[in-house]
């Protein structure tokens, strides 16, 4: 549970750390992306590598841990769709808390983005798999253990 807290703390200070208020732009909307893979191509073509990677990567990586963490704290969640239902409600309500964020302030802090949402997916179903694949071999391996037990 303690590390999922540190997950659930370090995820909001990524996804909503620094706001700046300042010099507002009275003019500024904020930008929004409903188009999969618009701005993932804009950015590939307009930066290095790097950056393209540390965006699309990060986005993945941010959300591993929730698809981790969520079956094992919440054993009613334990099935894929329940999962998948929260994660998607997590990173869909990111992209509109960041939006209102910038609509408020009116100065671009963030971007909000289907894309974010996609690869933020991608992390959840990752962690979920990473999460029943140590289940699989700890249950495999006290099954193992059981069995030589009773042959001894």
């Amino acid at each position: 549970m303690a590390g999922f807290i540190i997950y659930a703390i370090e995820l909001i200070s990524i996804v909503f750390f620094p706001i700046t208020f300042y010099p507002p732009m009275p003019n500024y909307t904020p930008n929004v992306n409903i188009v999969p893979m618009k701005d993932i191509i804009i950015l590939m073509r307009s930066q290095p590598i790097n950056i393209v990677i540390k965006n699309v990567v990060g986005n993945i990586i941010l959300f591993i841990p929730l698809g981790f963490f969520v079956p094992i704290i919440y054993r009613n969640m334990n099935k894929f769709n329940y999962t998948l239902l929260l994660g998607l409600c997590v990173s869909v309500f990111i992209e509109i808390a960041q939006f209102t964020i910038d609509y408020l302030t009116k100065y671009p802090n963030h971007t909000s983005d289907v894309n974010d949402v996609i690869l933020n997916i991608i992390g959840l179903i990752l962690g979920f798999m990473i999460q029943r694949g140590i289940r699989e071999v700890s249950f495999m391996a006290d099954y193992i253990n059981n069995a030589a037990n009773k042959i001894e």
